[in-house]
């Protein structure tokens, strides 16, 4: 027997992490609702919120994960989070749907 160590009974249950939830994550989410104001026509608010939700978008395309819409969706959020402007025409706020479809599907993708 070794001095000064203490040996258990039984071994510690093994915890397991519960089930992955679909729920959005706060950037995604606010990336979502952000372009679907804008295809709703409307100027999403400039908090910090968006800024992180364009940076969160950004870092996704950094890690490897960037097609079209994301690249699409982080450049429009971004331009809008520091300061820009998108004037969108109807194919213009329908892309923007389609971009907000798109990054709520995001999540889904993570837990399949």
């Amino acid at each position: 027997m070794i001095k000064g160590v203490i040996i258990p009974k039984s071994l510690p249950e093994v915890i397991t992490p519960g089930p992955r939830t679909t729920q959005m994550t706060p950037a995604l989410e606010d990336a979502a609702a952000a372009l679907e104001a804008l295809a709703a026509g409307e100027t999403p608010d400039r908090t910090a919120a968006l800024l992180v939700a364009a940076q969160h978008l950004d870092t996704l395309c950094t890690r490897g994960l960037a097609d079209r819409e994301l690249l699409d969706a982080a450049a429009g959020l971004k331009a809008i989070a520091t300061g820009g402007v998108l004037n969108l025409d109807n194919a213009g706020r329908q892309r923007a749907r389609t971009l907000a479809t798109y990054v709520r599907s995001l999540e889904r993708k993570a837990d399949e």
